[in-house]
């Protein structure tokens, strides 16, 4: 197959708290693969999968619905602990329609992963599956990291078709923020000062917003603490250990990758850590979509 430019290219790179070895074996067995590797309300379903250079896999990623989304592909290259790769298309399209390679890298007693997913053509099927590429991995690289036992930390990407600095007054206004976050925030964010209102979303009113505002590095960083799903109007979370919020920026060929980090998950207390861990996975994704949506209208 002849290389040329890209259709369509997402590179990430995702630090995972668990040793390489388990990590690797959560992408080559099938047992541990179905449990993560497919972004939440999706389900993979594993039909085939001979794991060996020249071997082929067939998969589908099945809606809530029942309705399934079938894929499969050839693996090219399998270094045990260090290196997969392999290449793939959607039903119904051409053969080797994008190469994914995955590098694993020991960093102490952490992985590195190194993640390329390259997709050779455009069909309206990839058309569809790549608008949502940055947060449908971000949204599945953290159920891998909750699989391996890492539960202290959310990450999410999403790639905004904006300049860095009109995603940052998105961040940065405590109005606009409001808008696509669905809070209503009393005054402007300033450093070192507390940050409070109240949710917005339907449901969701009775939900204070009480944050501490850390940094803001115009056009680069916006960062926050506050105490992840406090939902319970009955109950005090001061004296709980508040998790951080990092919002980072950086040029994109398609306009501005925002990259949004919540970690400190390991100091909640444990009787709601993994409750509070899944909802704000969840929620994050939705609100980097929002974001994206709101940035994109307003241009």
């Amino acid at each position: 197959m002849t290389r040329t430019q890209p259709a369509f290219e997402v590179e990430m790179t995702r630090v995972i708290d668990a040793p390489r070895d388990r990590v690797y074996a959560a992408w080559t067995q099938v047992d541990a693969m179905v449990r993560w590797f497919a972004p939440k309300p999706y389900q993979l379903v594993v039909k085939q999968m001979d794991f060996r250079p020249g071997g082929r896999f067939a998969m589908a990623m099945r809606g809530p619905d029942g309705n399934e989304f079938p894929f499969t592909g050839t693996y090219r290259e399998i270094v045990p602990n260090e290196r997969l790769a392999w290449t793939g298309e959607f039903e119904g399209g051409p053969a080797e329609q994008q190469t994914t390679e995955i590098q694993f890298e020991a960093d102490g007693p952490r992985t590195r992963l190194h993640i390329r997913q390259t997709f050779h053509v455009m069909t309206p099927t990839i058309e569809m599956a790549v608008k949502g590429a940055w947060q449908g991995w971000s949204m599945t690289l953290n159920q891998l990291a909750e699989q391996c036992g890492d539960t202290d930390r959310i990450e999410q990407h999403v790639v905004i078709a904006a300049p860095v600095e009109r995603v940052w007054r998105a961040l940065a206004d405590h109005r606009e923020f409001g808008r696509w976050f669905k809070v209503a925030i009393d005054a402007p964010f300033r450093v070192g000062e507390a940050s409070r209102g109240h949710i917005t979303h339907p449901g969701y009113e009775h939900v204070k917003w009480d944050a501490v505002v850390k940094a803001m590095d115009a056009p680069r960083r916006f960062a926050f603490t506050w105490h992840p799903y406090a939902i319970d109007a009955s109950v005090d979370y001061s004296n709980e250990e508040p998790t951080l919020v990092e919002f980072t920026l950086e040029p994109a060929p398609a306009g501005t990758l925002l990259r949004v980090v919540e970690s400190g998950f390991d100091r909640i207390p444990a009787h709601r850590r993994a409750d509070a861990f899944r909802s704000n996975s969840g929620g994050w994704a939705g609100q980097m979509g929002n974001v994206r949506t709101y940035v994109e209208a307003q241009r």
